[in-house]
Formats: C-alpha cells, structure tokens, sequence
C-alpha cells in the first residue's frame, strides 16, 4: 500500500474516534508503518493484517497510543516500555510525545535490531533499546521511570513486580488491556481506566499503593 493509502486510512480511522492527529507527527507515523510493513515480511512484527492494514491494525498500532497520549503526564522524564516488540504502542506514542526519555526493553534480537532500526531512521532522541528480559533492565535501574507502558506482557506478579523497582514513588504505570481486563496487580493500584479506539480496548493507570 502507498503512503498516500495509509495516510487515508489514518485520517479515516481517527474521524471515526473523534482523535486529532496533529500534522506534525504524519510524516513520522507514515515513516514507521513502511518500515513496520517492511519488516514484517521477514520476522513476526503481528498477527494483524498488514498488506494491506485492516481497520484493526490501524487502530491498533497508530489510533490507541494517539489516545493514550492524553494520559500520558507532561511532566514524566524519564519512560520505559515493556515487551516492546513491533514499536506500538511505544514508537507512536513517542513521535507524539517528542521529549521524554525512552527506553524500549525486548528480549528477541531480531525485533530489538528492528527497533533500533526505526529509532535510527525516524531520528528519535533520547530513546535506547535494552535487549534481554525487562525483569533484568529493572534490576539496573531501578526507582528510575516516571512512566511504565505495557502491552504484550502479561499482567501477572512478574510484571507488577518489575514495575514495582522502576517506578518512582509518584510513578504510572500505563497498561493497554483488553476492556473486560481488570486484573489486580500486587503493589499497584488501579486509579482510572479509559476506553480506546478499536474493539474492546482499554487504558488501565496504576500507581504503587500508598502514592
């Protein structure tokens, strides 16, 4: 599919959700889907459609972090993402954030050499790639991320363990879920959940208990 097609579909889909796409991140979203596209035909990026993208893909990788952006708080520095694999939610909510700090943790070479890939030719600042097991980056920096996100990971104890040691005190954790997910995590608190663009997707925010 051209540029030109992804774009349309973009636009379409965010009309539909009622989300802004503000022009300036575009070119960069575009950016990343040819080389998401790309890629895809040598390694497992998703299992959702891709040449050409579904309404879903669409509204997956681009429309649910574009929401989430509205969660995100401003004043974060410093960001860590979980399972990081095909870039999404992370890349896009990147492109749009622009300033804190990212760091994507992926423990498959492959896809890790992808995301480092997409960081290099979109020129994303301040963003790195940990390749191991995102329980192994906590243990080196702990106490230091402002924001956790999570997709893929499952929300089980070592998940709310390892975000438990990367978060600040005063620290989200943002977790995208399917809508009729409401697990509890030990440690962390449940405080807001959103609907997302898409079929049955949530934004659940936790924060340690006792913040």
């Amino acid at each position: 599919m051209t540029d030109a097609g992804v774009r349309d579909i973009l636009f379409r889909r965010a009309a539909v959700a009622e989300i802004e796409v503000p022009p300036d991140v575009v070119e960069p979203l575009v950016r990343y889907w040819d080389l998401f596209a790309r890629w895809s035909r040598t390694i497992n990026l998703t299992s959702l459609s891709v040449n050409p993208p579904s309404d879903a893909t669409i509204d997956r990788l681009f429309l649910e972090p574009l929401a989430a952006a509205a969660f995100f708080p401003a004043e974060a520095h410093h960001w860590v993402d979980l399972g990081s694999g095909g870039g999404s939610p992370a890349i896009p909510l990147k492109i749009r954030l622009v300033s804190p700090f990212l760091v994507l943790t992926e423990a498959r070479e492959r896809k890790a050499v992808f995301l480092r890939e997409v960081i290099r030719q979109l020129e994303l600042t301040h963003s790195e790639v940990f390749i191991g097991r995102f329980e192994e980056f906590a243990g080196t920096r702990p106490g230091w991320a402002d924001v956790v996100t999570s997709r893929a990971v499952a929300a089980d104890e070592l998940l709310a363990g390892t975000v438990g040691r990367l978060l600040k005190p005063n620290g989200l954790l943002l977790l995208f879920q399917s809508d009729d997910n409401r697990m509890r995590l030990k440690g962390l608190e449940l405080v807001a959940r959103h609907r997302l663009p898409g079929r049955s997707a949530a934004l659940g925010i936790y924060v340690p208990r006792g913040t």
